[in-house]
């Protein structure tokens, strides 16, 4: 019983730290796989009115849309720039960076 009393503590630590890096995984991801230069520093800045806001985003339509870029099932619009930017990331990558943007408080147009 005392062991499990003072492995718990623990246990309960190392998961919330993941959880954490986790979190700081995609935001480094997303800034290191230069995401950011097209779409801004927390995906609500892009250089072009007709480059998406990340920022607030469903993590789930994100992961979608990045799978579907990797894959070249979307042609035309961005794909040229997108599909080669999507290559670059494994799924695990593409989890952190799509939570790490749903996660990212959306700023309003204007």
């Amino acid at each position: 019983m005392k062991t499990i009393m003072y492995t718990l503590p623990f246990a309960l630590m190392l998961t919330a730290g993941s959880a954490f890096s986790a979190e700081l995984n995609g935001a480094k991801l997303y800034l290191d796989k230069t995401c950011a230069s097209c779409h801004g520093a927390e995906g609500n800045k892009p250089i072009a009115d007709n480059y998406p806001k990340l920022g607030g985003q469903s993590a789930k339509y994100i992961l979608e849309r990045l799978k579907a870029y990797k894959a070249g099932e979307i042609k035309g619009g961005q794909a040229a720039i997108m599909t080669p930017m999507a290559s670059m990331l494994n799924e695990e990558e593409m989890e952190a960076v799509a939570n790490y943007l749903a996660e990212v408080t959306c700023t309003p147009a204007g």
